[in-house]
Protein backbone atom coordinates (compact mmCIF):
# COMPACT_ATOMS: atom_id res chain seq x y z
CA UNK A 1 0.00 0.00 0.00
CA UNK A 2 1.09 3.44 -0.41
CA UNK A 3 2.81 5.95 2.29
CA UNK A 4 2.89 9.34 2.52
CA UNK A 5 6.42 10.22 1.84
CA UNK A 6 6.28 12.84 4.93
CA UNK A 7 4.41 11.24 7.90
CA UNK A 8 4.55 7.79 6.42
CA UNK A 9 0.80 6.89 7.02
CA UNK A 10 -1.31 4.61 4.38
CA UNK A 11 -3.47 6.52 1.93
CA UNK A 12 -7.18 6.46 2.89
CA UNK A 13 -10.10 6.13 0.01
CA UNK A 14 -10.75 9.93 0.36
CA UNK A 15 -7.46 11.61 1.47
CA UNK A 16 -6.38 14.74 -0.60
CA UNK A 17 -3.14 13.87 -2.01
CA UNK A 18 -0.56 15.44 -3.93
CA UNK A 19 1.65 13.44 -6.47
CA UNK A 20 5.33 15.09 -6.91
CA UNK A 21 7.94 14.50 -9.25
CA UNK A 22 6.09 11.91 -10.67
CA UNK A 23 7.49 9.37 -8.32
CA UNK A 24 6.30 10.66 -4.42
CA UNK A 25 3.04 10.93 -3.21
CA UNK A 26 2.12 13.00 0.12
CA UNK A 27 -0.73 14.22 1.80
CA UNK A 28 -1.88 17.53 0.68
CA UNK A 29 -2.01 18.68 4.59
CA UNK A 30 1.17 17.40 4.85
CA UNK A 31 2.98 19.98 2.35
CA UNK A 32 3.16 23.66 1.35
CA UNK A 33 1.88 23.90 -2.57
CA UNK A 34 3.43 27.78 -3.88
CA UNK A 35 2.03 28.36 -7.33
CA UNK A 36 4.63 28.79 -9.41
CA UNK A 37 3.34 28.72 -12.70
CA UNK A 38 0.57 30.95 -14.92
CA UNK A 39 -1.55 29.67 -17.72
CA UNK A 40 -1.45 32.46 -20.30
CA UNK A 41 -4.09 33.75 -22.34
CA UNK A 42 -4.16 36.21 -25.01
CA UNK A 43 -6.27 38.76 -24.33
CA UNK A 44 -9.74 39.77 -24.39
CA UNK A 45 -10.89 37.35 -21.94
CA UNK A 46 -11.80 34.17 -23.04
CA UNK A 47 -8.58 34.42 -25.76
CA UNK A 48 -6.90 31.40 -27.06
CA UNK A 49 -4.28 29.11 -24.75
CA UNK A 50 -1.19 30.57 -25.72
CA UNK A 51 0.71 27.95 -23.06
CA UNK A 52 2.46 28.14 -19.27
CA UNK A 53 4.80 30.30 -17.46
CA UNK A 54 6.38 30.58 -14.52
CA UNK A 55 7.60 33.47 -12.17
CA UNK A 56 11.39 33.45 -13.85
CA UNK A 57 9.95 33.72 -17.22
CA UNK A 58 8.05 37.10 -15.90
CA UNK A 59 10.19 39.73 -16.12
CA UNK A 60 11.58 43.22 -18.46
CA UNK A 61 13.24 42.71 -21.62
CA UNK A 62 16.59 44.03 -20.57
CA UNK A 63 16.53 40.92 -18.49
CA UNK A 64 15.07 38.31 -20.92
CA UNK A 65 16.19 39.34 -24.21
CA UNK A 66 20.05 40.28 -25.89
CA UNK A 67 20.64 43.61 -27.14
CA UNK A 68 19.26 44.33 -30.27
CA UNK A 69 16.35 42.16 -29.85
CA UNK A 70 14.23 45.19 -27.85
CA UNK A 71 14.12 48.71 -28.15
CA UNK A 72 16.10 51.36 -25.69
CA UNK A 73 14.45 53.99 -24.02
CA UNK A 74 13.84 56.88 -26.77
CA UNK A 75 14.92 54.59 -29.23
CA UNK A 76 12.22 54.04 -32.30
CA UNK A 77 10.81 51.55 -34.32
CA UNK A 78 12.89 51.09 -37.41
Amino acid sequence: MKKCESCGEIFKKFDNIVFVNEQDYFHKSCVVLVPVEYAVFAKPKGGDFLGMCSDDDLDCPLLMLEEGEYLKEGEDKE
